[in-house]
C-alpha cells in the first residue's frame, strides 16, 4: 500500500507505515516519482515470476 496524502509531518509518515503502507508519498504528487516507486515495489515480486 502506498499512501498518497497530502500530509507531510514526519509523524504522519510514521502512522502510515504503523498502518501498512510500504511507501508515503504527500501531494503535489510528481507522477514520474510515483511510477518509479511503484516500479521499485513491484520488482521483487516480479523476479519470483518464473518466466514464460
Amino acid at each position: 500500500m502506498i499512501f498518497l496524502t497530502a500530509k507531510k509531518r514526519a509523524e504522519d509518515e510514521a502512522e502510515g507505515r504503523a498502518l501498512g503502507a510500504v511507501d508515503f508519498l504527500s501531494k503535489p504528487i510528481n507522477p514520474g516519482v510515483l511510477f518509479s516507486r511503484v516500479a521499485m515495489h513491484l520488482a521483487p515480486r516480479n523476479a519470483l515470476r518464473a518466466p514464460d
